[in-house]
């Protein structure tokens, strides 16, 4: 692809595609007045000359098929002077959309495309500078509610062991109140402080290769006890497989996932964990027998803080923030997550993790 000439940088873009009109209908001007001037030319030459009809109309042909020649070989000159601005501006926007406000934004072109690319390179900055203060916002709000609330677990905790006294039934159980709302909210700020350390970029750090299968493994045992409690089967197909991933952020990915399956999954029920190798990706999938996802709730389900209804219908707990961490976790890693109902007759719900095998250190 060309670069955009130095010299032109001082035209806007309508004088930039005026001149380039111009460049392209010059030749074909040309060659129409010489065409019409070779047709007058017969039709007014005197009756005695004998003009030869076969030569003047190779004469016109081949001037008219040079002129346009040359027509079509500038018109193609500006197109490919013109397309390097124009991807630089499609770049820039699609960086900016998918969060990365780290590069520097700098478009070379006309001087009006130039200026765009100012303006984009400003709101770049100002979009680092809000995501910097909503992060330091939820730093610092989640570090304030740690301590009070710290103080609250522990002083129920106390009056729970009888420390200040006997308590009667009513007592323990205003207590017991108070020590799971405090541990709910406890949960709430930590998924708060998760989020917001997902959406920010992590680049390379703490990458390296591990074993994908050993690593769902050590995430399922942690939930032997529970789906035990509630007879819930967790049926695994795993090929083996290694990728060089964050290993704290794909054990979130499957963590997220499985707890969300289990909180969905009615008692006696199954789970499918399965994972695969693509082509170039590795493939997990995570399945329950629950309700399932409607169809309005399947492009919302991973918004922050957002709960289905079959949620709020069942009175399932929860800060809202699992799924949209996850997505952020995949984001990470240069894949998709998708959400979808389970094919044909099966009941429930399931989600899908494509991850790349290699993934773009540039664009990480």
């Amino acid at each position: 692809m060309l670069r955009f000439p130095a010299f032109l940088r001082f035209l806007s873009l309508k004088q930039l595609l005026l001149l380039g009109f111009l460049m392209v209908m010059l030749p074909l001007l040309l060659a129409l007045f010489n065409t019409l001037a070779a047709l007058n030319s017969v039709y007014t030459a005197p009756p005695d000359i004998n003009y030869a009809p076969l030569p003047i109309s190779q004469n016109m042909l081949y001037q008219a098929l040079l002129l346009l020649s040359i027509s079509t070989l500038l018109g193609g000159l500006i197109i490919a002077i013109m397309m390097p601005p124009i991807q630089q501006l499609n770049n820039a926007i699609k960086g900016l959309g998918k969060g990365d406000y780290v590069r520097n934004i700098k478009v070379t072109g006309p001087s009006d495309m130039e200026f765009l690319g100012e303006r984009l390179n400003w709101l770049r900055v100002r979009l680092k500078n809000l995501e910097d203060e909503k992060h330091l916002f939820f730093r610092n709000v989640s570090h304030e509610l740690k301590t009070p609330l710290a103080t609250i677990h522990e002083g129920a905790a106390l009056m729970a062991d009888n420390v200040v006294g006997k308590l009667n039934a009513e007592q323990t159980e205003i207590i017991q109140l108070l020590q799971s709302s405090s541990k709910r909210l406890d949960k709430l700020i930590a998924d708060i402080i998760t989020f917001s350390q997902m959406t920010r970029k992590q680049g390379n750090r703490g990458k390296k290769k591990i074993s994908i299968r050993a690593l769902i493994y050590s995430v399922l045992k942690d939930y032997q006890i529970i789906s035990r409690s509630r007879s819930i089967t967790l049926q695994t197909h795993m090929e083996s497989i290694s990728c060089t991933v964050i290993p704290t952020m794909l054990r979130t990915i499957v963590d997220n996932l499985l707890s969300n399956a289990i909180k969905h999954s009615p008692n006696g029920s199954n789970i499918l964990i399965s994972l695969r190798r693509g082509k170039n990706h590795f493939i997990l999938d995570i399945e329950d027998e629950g309700p399932g996802i409607t169809e309005k709730e399947i492009n919302r389900v991973f918004d922050a803080f957002y709960q289905g209804r079959a949620t709020r219908k069942a009175g399932i707990k929860g800060s809202g923030l699992g799924l949209a961490i996850v997505r952020e976790c995949v984001a990470a890693h240069q894949g998709i997550i998708e959400a979808m109902n389970r094919e044909a007759l099966l009941k429930g719900a399931k989600f899908r993790v494509v991850i790349p095998l290699r993934q773009d250190s540039k664009r990480a």
